[in-house]
């Protein structure tokens, strides 16, 4: 008798467990939906802007292009995004063949279906659970899941596509069929734990995306601590004792790996604050001081 109860008393341990696991993976993906769903540029003139600066020709600068990928399009940026999708869920304009290293075209395959999918599952977008939109968006995804699109430049493949396309299957995963799933995780499989500075962070940001595609709790909190193991002062790369920052090897990386680095941290700030994955006081205090001391001194508007 004792071992019966002994053993629901443990069946019903792991049981709540599971549960409370869940929760904590359902708690972040609202956060990461609801933190997509509130435009970044609240006016026209600030989204004109980083429009204007994201396409001078051949613009290389990550975080001058991150600035425009999220915007939230006009609408009719994305009547357009629609209406000329081929048949085969590809677009005309884009150079699916393209070898080049930086700036590499395939990605605007994927960045138009990021601005569609945040769209549609913006409740006060036209756009919002629109059964065209919908199919545009899946038969973009089927596309690439088919072509398999790489880059000669690893980042794209194990950074850049991931990352954006991590977020389309958390804003879409009820309407994923199950042969999508696995091609959605087969594109997160290309991001690991590994590296150093921001690529780390970049890589573990992945991987947390995969976390919660898949429902692993365990592998989520993996990912938060590596993303936080590198919110430290540090002579190596990352932050530095005079809140400059270095990344592949001593080399002052202010405005785009640095940039990149708080843009990152702000963002994981919001969406693990609030829950048992929540920033340290005292990581907290080192971004604050990189962010007033360092980068405030040399990053301008």
């Amino acid at each position: 008798m004792k071992k019966n109860i002994l053993f629901i008393f443990l069946l019903a341990s792991c049981s709540f467990n599971a549960i409370a696991g869940n929760q904590l993976v359902q708690q972040l993906k609202d956060k990461i939906i609801g933190l997509n769903r509130t435009p970044f540029f609240q006016t026209n003139d600030q989204y004109n802007l980083a429009s204007v600066i994201s396409n001078k020709g051949n613009t290389t600068d990550l975080s001058l292009r991150e600035l425009y990928w999220n915007t939230y399009q006009q609408d009719s940026d994305l009547d357009k995004i629609i209406k000329t999708q081929q048949p085969d869920g590809s677009w005309k304009d884009i150079d699916y063949n393209d070898s080049s290293r930086s700036s590499w075209d395939p990605t605007n395959h994927v960045s138009r279906i990021l601005y569609l999918s945040r769209a549609y599952i913006t409740p006060n977008s036209k756009f919002y659970q629109q059964k065209q939109a919908s199919e545009v968006i899946h038969m973009g995804l089927n596309y690439w899941f088919k072509t398999k699109p790489v880059c000669l430049n690893w980042w794209y493949n194990q950074v850049g596509i991931p990352r954006f396309m991590g977020l389309i299957f958390i804003f879409i995963e009820n309407e994923l069929s199950q042969k999508e799933k696995t091609e959605a995780i087969a594109v997160m499989n290309n991001s690991e734990f590994r590296l150093t500075g921001q690529n780390k962070v970049w890589l573990a940001g992945n991987v947390f995306l995969k976390a919660l595609l898949i429902n692993d709790e365990n592998l989520a909190v993996r990912a938060r601590d590596s993303i936080a193991s590198e919110i430290f002062v540090t002579s190596k790369e990352g932050i530095q004792a005079d809140y400059s920052f270095h990344q592949h090897g001593p080399q002052q990386q202010f405005g785009n790996y640095g940039l990149a680095f708080i843009s990152s941290m702000a963002y994981y700030a919001n969406v693990f604050g609030g829950s048992a994955l929540a920033f340290s006081q005292n990581q907290m205090s080192i971004l604050r001081n990189y962010i007033f001391d360092g980068e405030d001194w040399v990053v301008w508007k």
